[in-house]
């Protein structure tokens, strides 16, 4: 089985020790997502699978549905931590293959490892520095709510002591 891969996991196979699973994994790659209709036939007709962004393999599966009229590829989410996805023509041999190798990265603690990197990485991407805290709810959180409820609950009970206030005071002055 030959993969489809973005430049994410081209480097980290590429850096990857020989005989560990990246390394295996880059020797068995046949394309690194240059071109982009040669690796969509590809992937269709069954000698790829795509591993790479999930808005990219929407964009596949648009051209082969605008082609074909047919829904022959799948999706398979989250393989990383990150926003990859791996993309097999339905009823693929490779599938039970490739969950077992994903299988075999996520015990060798290699996918824990990514998700490590990705979560310090986010940080980094914020736009400001800022922690957000979760606290539970406390009653003083509803003091403004409460406020409103009971500021309301007053005025309607004016007005409704004023409306009978003034239909007395109408009635009385009609019997004079």
């Amino acid at each position: 089985m030959k993969f489809c891969f973005v430049a994410l996991l081209d480097s980290l196979s590429r850096e990857a020790e020989p005989n560990s699973t990246f390394g295996k994994l880059y020797r068995n790659v046949g394309s690194w997502g240059n071109d982009y209709i040669n690796a969509s036939e590809k992937i269709v007709s069954g000698q790829f699978a795509y591993v790479g962004i999930k808005s990219a393999m929407y964009g596949v599966m648009d051209t082969v549905f605008a082609k074909t009229r047919t829904c022959p590829l799948i999706i398979k989410d989250n393989f990383l931590p990150t926003w990859l996805t791996v993309g097999f023509r339905k009823n693929s041999p490779y599938t039970a293959p490739f969950n077992k190798q994903v299988m075999r990265l996520r015990e060798s603690g290699i996918l824990n490892m990514f998700e490590k990197k990705m979560r310090t990485a986010m940080i980094c991407w914020s736009v400001t520095n800022e922690k957000q805290s979760l606290r539970p709810l406390e009653l003083k959180d509803f003091y403004g709510v409460f406020l409103l409820y009971f500021g309301g609950l007053g005025l309607a009970t004016i007005s409704f002591i004023v409306e009978l206030s003034f239909r007395s005071w109408k009635q009385d002055s009609r019997s004079s």
